[in-house]
């Protein structure tokens, strides 16, 4: 930022959150949603965030917000949700929305080159970084990388909002932070700390029921606590779940395994 005693005028940090609920802060002031007016406006900036950077014509606006309407219907609606959107911005922070939506015409595009902290970019960053860690033999490095975009996945992106946007872009973020749980499970099953691998197979499990390497790994790391009643129950519940969603047995390691403790 400009230095002190420049006199330029301080620009208010803008922070987006896009896991869990969708939220605009600027300056720690958050833009909440009786600012906004419709969900239209909130859902509208957030595709622009999600495009950070790039122009989007305003026809794929108006088809993926009012996908129903006659095309001039579509156009007012179109900038009436723009104004909300400009106002809800400007009544946190003035001139925030100069800032970051410019517009030319036929085009939409949020400034990139404002400074943002957007927790998706983020999440991306460091899931990269620790694939890039690992490749490089780098692993103490990549688990902190890891960890730290762990910790950012604070729910599904956009919880409760369903368009085809952005159910693609949540499908593609979970998948992205089941395999970070699973490598950072792994990981720690290496090094015997058993009740973080509990923890990491137990979210994993969350949001794939039928991981089989979870499982596993609840079942080992209770044997290794000494707590074999909790291995035989994880088994049990490994069963129950396959039979319901797929329709199968467990893995026959797992069975084994069960075996061995019981037998």
């Amino acid at each position: 930022g400009p230095r002190e005693g420049s006199g330029a005028p301080q620009i208010p940090p803008l922070s987006i959150y896009g896991f869990g609920k969708f939220r605009v802060f600027i300056g720690g002031k958050e833009v909440e949603d009786k600012l906004w007016k419709t969900r239209k406006s909130k859902y509208m900036f957030a595709y622009l965030v999600a495009n950070a950077g790039k122009d989007v014509p305003d026809e794929k606006v108006m088809e993926i917000f009012w996908p129903d309407h006659e095309p001039e219907k579509a156009r007012q609606s179109l900038y009436a949700a723009l104004s909300h959107m400009r106002k809800a911005l400007d009544a946190v922070s003035p001139g925030e929305s100069e800032r970051v939506i410019h517009a030319r015409k036929g085009f939409y595009k949020f400034n990139s080159e404002r400074s943002f902290v957007f927790d998706l970019n983020e999440f991306e960053r460091l899931h990269d970084q620790g694939q890039a860690r690992i490749k490089d033999g780098r692993e103490d490095e990549a688990m902190v990388c890891l960890q730290k975009a762990e910790q950012l996945y604070q729910g599904e992106f956009m919880e409760g909002y369903y368009d085809d946007w952005a159910v693609l872009m949540r499908d593609e973020m979970e998948m992205k932070y089941v395999e970070v749980l699973q490598v950072l499970m792994e990981h720690f099953q290496d090094l015997k700390k058993h009740a973080v691998v509990i923890d990491y197979a137990q979210r994993l499990l969350k949001h794939d029921p039928c991981q089989t390497e979870a499982h596993s790994a609840l079942m080992q790391s209770y044997i290794q606590q000494g707590k074999p009643e909790l291995a035989a129950r994880q088994y049990q519940t490994c069963t129950q779940v396959f039979k319901n969603e797929l329709n199968m047995s467990p893995a026959p390691e797992l069975t084994e395994l069960y075996l061995r403790i019981t037998g």
